[in-house]
């Protein structure tokens, strides 16, 4: 009997999921249409006469590529509320129909009955850390290339102002870059060598591969730098690529562009790279731990919310379910209110992800607990 009842709340989970998924991407979806179907609608007239006609014929798959990826991204950023949603629906379905009362009948607690509904969202969890280091960055890249095709009709994505820290903590800035082609514009590029501090600057920058492992050079256009000293500053002319100094990738590059795109897009490595250059910026340690804790979400927010569905003394679904939403609501609330004390430095950057956590994950535990069995 209790393998039967699994497969049957794994069932009705399972169908419950479907249906947040398509509601929660069809949200998405419209939401951004209100903000940018006028630019797909003029992206063709601006993309021939920026002379790409063969991209403005493409508009439409384009598009179709551009919200598949979109909206999966946003999907896993966002599934801790999509599996809360789900576990919502299987709950009141099964209250509504009087099943909890047949499960406790035959001698199951509520608990028990429910487990398959955490053992997904543990599954859920996985599988959302497992998106982000693996599929996430190829559709990130995705995104960020179509947006600048449809929404702004520029045939080649460039991003203004970029900041590159390399992997010994110089900083680099581009004017202008375009990641596809390796290539930008407006370069300065700041380190102190031997003891002196050095400004590289050039009017253009391009990366020359000189292996097949990925290893090259950046060359330089008009390239000159500065050493400043205490007497002066000394000028050096005709610089033709970035000093050996600078350990910079056009790897390095793709993630600053990404990160500056959305902080979503990177890989819990990634960030944990940038966090280590940039020891300063509280704000990347708190990013790096808070993508976690959002896969732990993922079991934190049914704890909290069945427990208000499933009381035997409540037999109004729609309290249960208000109750239940504004549980979720006050969860990411204080999400987002800890991790602004962790970007002010009133906690640490641990403490500020962390601490909603234990919080609402011990709150959580003790409602599910309490109820009746």
């Amino acid at each position: 009997m209790i393998r039967r009842l699994d497969q049957y709340v794994a069932r009705v989970f399972v169908l419950s999921l479907a249906a947040a998924a398509l509601f929660a991407a069809g949200l998405l979806v419209l939401t951004d249409q209100f903000q940018h179907l006028d630019d797909v609608i003029a992206a063709p007239g601006k993309l021939r006469a920026a002379g790409a006609p063969k991209l403005a014929d493409q508009v439409v798959p384009m598009a179709l590529k551009y919200y598949a990826c979109w909206v999966t991204i946003r999907f896993v950023q966002f599934a801790p509320f999509v599996t809360f949603l789900a576990a919502t629906f299987t709950a009141a379905r099964m209250h509504r129909a009087n099943e909890t009362v047949a499960m406790l009948a035959s001698g199951v607690s509520l608990q028990r009955a429910f487990a398959p509904v955490f053992v997904a969202a543990l599954t859920i969890g996985a599988v959302q850390l497992g998106f982000r280091e693996t599929v996430l960055p190829r559709m990130a890249r995705e995104v960020v290339a179509l947006k600048s095709i449809l929404f702004e009709g520029k045939p080649a994505f460039e991003l203004k102002q970029l900041w590159v820290v390399d992997r010994r903590g110089h900083q680099v800035r581009f004017t202008t870059f375009r990641p596809e082609l390796a290539e930008g514009e407006g370069l300065e590029a700041f380190a102190r060598i031997a003891g002196t501090d050095r400004i590289i600057t050039a009017t253009s920058v391009r990366w020359v591969p000189t292996s097949e492992s990925g290893r090259g050079v950046w060359k330089l256009t008009a390239g000159q730098a500065t050493d400043l000293m205490a007497q002066g500053s000394a000028v050096i002319p005709n610089v033709e690529s970035l000093p050996p100094e600078f350990e910079l990738t056009p790897d390095d590059c793709d993630v600053a562009v990404r990160f500056n795109s959305d902080r979503f897009f990177l890989t819990l490595g990634e960030l944990d790279e940038l966090a280590r250059r940039n020891p300063s910026d509280a704000r990347l340690q708190i990013i790096l731990h808070w993508t976690i804790t959002m896969a732990f979400a993922n079991l934190i927010l049914p704890l909290l919310g069945l427990p208000f569905l499933l009381r035997m003394d409540r037999r109004s679904t729609i309290e249960g379910v208000a109750i239940a939403l504004a549980l979720c609501v006050v969860y990411f609330g204080a999400s987002m209110f800890c991790m602004e004390l962790g970007v002010e430095e009133v906690f640490g950057p641990v403490v500020a992800a962390w601490l909603p956590v234990v919080v609402f994950g011990s709150l959580g535990i003790a409602f599910f607990e309490s109820m009746h069995t």
